[in-house]
């Protein structure tokens, strides 16, 4: 059900589109979406961690800044792999450069 929910977040497809592709009803497309995006909210005070006052703002940009040459970064986004079972139809797009379905 990953899968499900990271797809209609990720794609510009139809509900109807994913229904189909997934092999599941229209309903339940709206129901992973829905609980997905409710487990990564209560899971975003744990992992997400934002500066609280600006002088440690500044200090995250300039550590961007130092070691990646970003000026005005603040903060990054790990790209973590999720092993996922891929749509039938797009498997492709969904195989990762780890070599598994991501």
């Amino acid at each position: 059900p990953i899968s499900i929910g990271l797809r209609r977040l990720a794609s510009r497809q139809t509900v109807l589109e994913l229904a189909t592709q997934f092999g599941v009803g229209p309903s339940s497309i709206v129901r992973i979406t829905d609980e997905l995006i409710n487990a990564l909210a209560a899971l975003a005070p744990q992992v997400v961690q934002l500066p609280r006052t600006s002088d440690a703002l500044e200090d995250y940009r300039s550590r961007f800044e130092r070691k990646g040459s970003l000026p005005g970064a603040t903060m990054a986004i790990d790209g973590t792999h999720i092993p996922v079972h891929p749509p039938v139809d797009d498997a492709s797009s969904y195989f990762c450069f780890k070599g598994y379905y991501s």
